[in-house]
């Protein structure tokens, strides 16, 4: 069975075991597909070209619902109007194809360093596929793993001191590349200067409340309108610390330059 790697964060949809895409992991779960279809994309995606479907036609003719074999149907007692079975589009092949590709697209050859040993992957994926909210709960959980505390326990200021500035900033590019820019810790870094280092100011730049509420997800919007900054939430700060904290802005600006 092939496993998502976790060695520093790489992030493959390619196993060199078991020679073959691992397509299937990547999968959301709103999106997946028959055993049929996933063995008839295993031999598209196949490294051998000799093992891969030779025609077009070749694969139009196993896409093509199979015909009724044995005896035939009795007469129906009432007639019944039936829909005749549909036709595969020629269409239907390259739709696939493209949906397959885009999922592995964002994460190919993306390298995430990480010293906490944390595997990005699921992180990488919701955030391709534009899943804000999950995205941010799998922020938190990333975050609370890398400071040493678990599964999404609620984080202090020395809590955040304590996660590698490598995982911060691998997080922070991931939020970056898929947001283009909008979201991420140094996009709120910045707007936190640019006010002064004023947290007030800061919450009303990105469309927070300056007191953490009990829901911790109120009044966030979780899409590209959103304002910039908007995102990754404070949801791991809990409503123990209402007002919350600037603290990962404070250790990204301690951590040094990724790019030199």
């Amino acid at each position: 069975m092939w496993i998502a790697p976790i060695d520093r964060g790489t992030v493959s949809a390619y196993t060199k075991v078991a020679c073959r895409w691992a397509w299937r992991d990547y999968l959301l779960p709103e999106n997946q597909v028959s055993d049929a279809l996933g063995r008839i994309l295993d031999k598209l995606l196949q490294d051998s070209l000799t093992k891969r479907y030779q025609t077009a036609s070749e694969v139009l003719e196993v896409l093509r619902p199979p015909q009724a074999i044995g005896k035939p149907a009795p007469k129906a007692i009432r007639k019944v109007s039936q829909r005749p079975p549909q036709p595969v589009s020629p269409n239907y092949l390259l739709r696939t194809v493209t949906y397959v590709k885009n999922l592995l697209k964002p994460l190919e050859n993306e390298v995430l360093p990480s010293s906490s040993g944390l595997d990005y992957s699921r992180l990488a994926s919701l955030l391709a596929w534009k899943r804000w909210q999950a995205a941010d709960l799998e922020t938190w959980t990333m975050l609370s793993q890398a400071s040493g505390k678990g599964l999404r326990g609620y984080l202090l200021a020395g809590d955040i001191q304590k996660i590698p500035c490598d995982d911060l900033q691998a997080i922070d590019q991931l939020w970056v590349k898929s947001s283009g820019g909008r979201f991420g810790f140094t996009v709120q870094a910045r707007i936190y200067g640019e006010v002064g280092e004023d947290y007030v100011s800061f919450c009303d730049r990105v469309g927070w409340p300056v007191h953490q509420p009990h829901n911790s997800n109120r009044g966030l919007r979780f899409n590209l309108r959103a304002p910039a900054g908007h995102l990754p939430s404070r949801v791991w700060v809990g409503a123990s610390n209402s007002r919350g904290n600037g603290s990962q802005i404070d250790k990204m600006w301690d951590c040094p330059n990724p790019d030199g």
